[in-house]
C-alpha cells in the first residue's frame, strides 16, 4: 500500500498512515524523481494523436463537468477518438445536467464500466495519450502504439488540435 502523507485519505499524518507501527519503509520522491518518471512515460515530440483516454480512476461528476465546460462550443479533431471514463451514477448525473450532451456534441464519448484497459483497445491506433500514468502503463501491455502521458489540461488541448505538443 502506498500512503502519501497529507494526500491519501488514510494518511493525514505519518503516524496515522503507519497505524502506530514502527517497522516500515519510506521512499522519498523528489521533484527530480517525479520529472524523470513523467519523462519515461511521455513522448516529448510533436505528434498527431489518434486516441485519448481520460478518467482512470473514473472521473467524479465535478471532473466530468470541467471536461464539458472545456469542450463547450469546441470540436474534437476528426482524426482523434476521445473517451472520457466515469462511473454509472456519475454518468446518470452528467446526462441529467447536460454534460454528456456537451461532451458528445464536441465529438468525445462519455463511457462507464470497467477499467478502460480491460475492455478493449481501439483498432488502428498508432498514437495515444492518457492523463493517468496507470492507464498509460496498462496500454503499453496491449499495443505497440506510441504512448503519451500528460496532465488533463495537456490532453484537452490535444483533443481540439489532434496534435501532442510535448511537455
Amino acid at each position: 500500500m502506498c500512503h502519501l502523507e497529507g494526500i491519501s485519505p488514510e494518511a493525514a499524518t505519518i503516524q496515522q498512515a503507519l497505524t502506530g507501527k514502527a517497522d516500515h519503509s519510506c521512499i522519498t520522491v523528489s521533484a527530480v524523481d517525479a520529472a524523470e518518471s513523467v519523462e519515461q512515460l511521455n513522448g516529448n515530440d510533436r505528434q498527431r494523436i489518434d486516441y485519448i483516454s481520460l478518467g482512470c480512476p473514473h472521473y467524479h461528476i465535478d471532473e466530468v463537468r470541467c471536461i464539458a465546460e472545456f469542450l463547450d462550443g469546441r470540436r474534437i479533431h476528426p482524426d482523434t477518438l476521445v473517451h472520457v471514463w466515469t462511473a454509472g451514477p456519475f454518468k446518470y448525473m452528467a446526462d441529467r445536467c447536460g454534460y454528456t450532451r456537451t461532451i458528445e456534441k464536441a465529438g468525445a464519448h462519455l463511457l462507464t464500466g470497467s477499467c478502460p484497459s480491460t475492455r478493449w483497445y481501439p483498432a488502428g491506433v498508432r498514437t495515444a495519450a492518457y492523463d493517468s500514468a496507470k492507464q498509460r502503463m496498462s496500454a503499453a501491455q496491449e499495443t505497440d502504439a506510441r504512448l503519451y502521458y500528460g496532465s488533463v489540461e495537456q490532453c484537452l488541448q490535444t483533443e481540439a488540435s489532434g496534435i501532442w505538443e510535448g511537455c
